[in-house]
């Protein structure tokens, strides 16, 4: 049959499909950016069409089995597949609204797209629901960004998806980084698939077919353990997964697009939600409150709002009613102006913002190191907040990153820009797009990750740019870490359709852009 797409593939993406599309079980080790999820929902949309399948489920790491539905599925599954649509949240689970979701997804003529947090596999709710949708529905199942989850084998996680996969008809893996650690990450992926690619019944048996051993002895018992010395037979091992696997990397594209861009959404903490909602709630109050507020007052609220979903609360400072101390609240001490109230002869109070999650449980900063390990080469980091940049400097790895804003020299900024050109140089640059997004030459990145947003398009516009050279031919990739339901979704939207955010500030209901 023929299949009509509703985005054009590009070459290797056509190739990647017709590969792909009738094989019951199949690997897209595609790097990072190349467009793997577009081939995955067109081999859905092609296997629904053939009556092959009426559901895909898909497995991926918090955040990205959000993009799925936001984004990927309304920009290539062709509109006229009949779909429903449901990402699983932990939050909405026990809900009714949210329970009626999944009864109406179980039942009916359309594709079922259900996409799945692997860490949701663990719960006993999820668990219970999946039993009764894969008897109910023919599935494609795909474990994206399979390496993160499906490289132990013997992990509970690996398991579960494992299990899953052997309910489903079709089954996918999608990575660039199948063998980030060494070929004997393929075990888990390949046994997900089909265990017969491989050929092997247990995972002893294939580490010590593709690998040489050491037995070591520890400890005053002498517990025995084994360590790596090398790896074997690798050219049989690339010759058993060939026939089901399509490679592909994004130096192998030609004519390739100068820009790609996606979106790593994450989910706030629970205390970050709690002061989000509340604050969102006060300020939607205020602005319908009946009074007059112009488009800065708006942004305010919104920066504020942003604050909060990148984990802190800002500091406040104000005048209180209470009259100075040091003057009496005359403004002058001894014929001089006050230097603790500035002749004011109001007390003055400064209270410091408070962290609202732990750095190693903030999940912005959790999306942003997935998001750089699973990216190619190096990387430019724009972070709009100094607690951003100093929470994320602090995450890095000291030598592999420099800096490039306010708080840094001149003599220093001049320093981390021509050490980031070398070809040698340290792997990020972590900076705030006013600082360092104009008039420079960053294009030693393949990578631009936005951790927090400026509100300016031509801010935007021009950070993007700076890793852009002409003679540079390469792919280069844009991240916007979006936390869901928040103001980050609504300033992404704007600044990738390149609008001014402040356009988005109507006067009629000044509340509509923090809803």
């Amino acid at each position: 049959m023929t299949y009509e797409f509703k985005t054009t593939p590009y070459p290797h993406q056509l190739r990647a499909f017709e590969a792909s599309r009738d094989a019951p079980a199949f690997a897209l080790l595609m790097e990072q950016r190349t467009g793997k999820t577009k081939v995955l929902l067109d081999t859905a949309a092609y296997l629904f069409e053939r009556g092959q399948v009426d559901a895909l489920v898909v497995v991926a790491p918090n955040g990205v089995h959000v993009n799925w539905v936001a984004d990927e599925v309304p920009a290539h599954l062709p509109d006229r597949v009949a779909r429903r649509c449901v990402v699983w949240r932990a939050g909405r689970a026990g809900t009714k609204s949210f329970a009626r979701e999944l009864e109406e997804l179980v039942v009916g003529p359309h594709l079922a797209v259900l996409s799945l947090n692997v860490d949701a596999l663990l719960t006993e709710r999820c668990q219970i629901y999946l039993r009764l949708f894969l008897r109910a529905r023919r599935c494609l199942a795909v474990a994206d960004e399979s390496d993160l989850f499906l490289m132990t084998p013997g992990a509970k996680r690996s398991k579960l998806t494992t299990l899953l996969g052997k309910r489903c008809a079709y089954r996918r893996i999608a990575t660039g980084t199948a063998v980030e650690r060494g070929p004997l990450d393929l075990y888990g992926q390949f046994n997900f698939l089909d265990p017969a690619v491989l050929g092997f019944s247990s995972h002893y048996a294939f580490k010590h077919r593709y690998a040489e051993w050491e037995q070591k002895f520890a400890g005053a018992d002498g517990h025995r353990y084994e360590t790596l010395r090398g790896y074997r037979n690798l050219d049989e091992l690339s010759a058993r997964v060939a026939p089901v696997t399509f490679f592909f990397r994004r130096d192998e594209w030609h004519d390739p697009p100068r820009k790609v861009y996606g979106k790593r959404y994450f989910e706030l903490a629970p205390e970050q939600r709690r002061v989000y909602d509340e604050l969102r709630t006060t300020f939607v109050a205020e602005l319908t409150g009946g009074e007059t507020f112009s488009a800065p007052q708006v942004l305010v609220r919104l920066l504020r709002l942003q604050q909060v979903a990148s984990g802190f609360t800002p500091d406040v400072e104000r005048w209180t009613d209470r009259p100075c101390q040091a003057c009496g609240g005359s403004g002058a001490v001894a014929g001089e102006v006050c230097g603790e109230c500035c002749g004011y002869g109001q007390q003055f109070e400064r209270a410091a913002g408070k962290e609202l999650v732990l750095a190693e449980k903030n999940p912005r900063l959790a999306a942003l190191l997935a998001e750089l390990a699973a990216a190619p080469g190096r990387a430019v980091i724009w972070a709009r907040f100094q607690r951003d940049v100093d929470l994320v400097r602090a995450a890095l790895p000291p030598g592999e990153v420099v800096e490039y804003h306010g708080r840094v020299s001149e003599a220093d900024r001049e320093a981390a820009r021509a050490a980031f050109k070398r070809p040698d140089g340290p792997r990020y640059l972590l900076g705030n797009p006013r600082a360092g997004g104009r008039g420079l030459d960053f294009s030693a990145a393949e990578t631009v990750v936005y951790y927090s947003h400026d509100f300016g398009l031509r801010v935007r516009q021009q950070s993007e740019d700076r890793v852009i050279n002409l003679s540079d031919r390469r792919v280069k990739g844009f991240v916007d870490l979006v936390a869901t339901d928040t103001v980050d979704e609504k300033i992404v939207a704007a600044l990738l359709a390149k609008r001014e955010l402040a356009t988005l500030v109507n006067s009629a209901d000044p509340a509509a852009v923090l809803r």
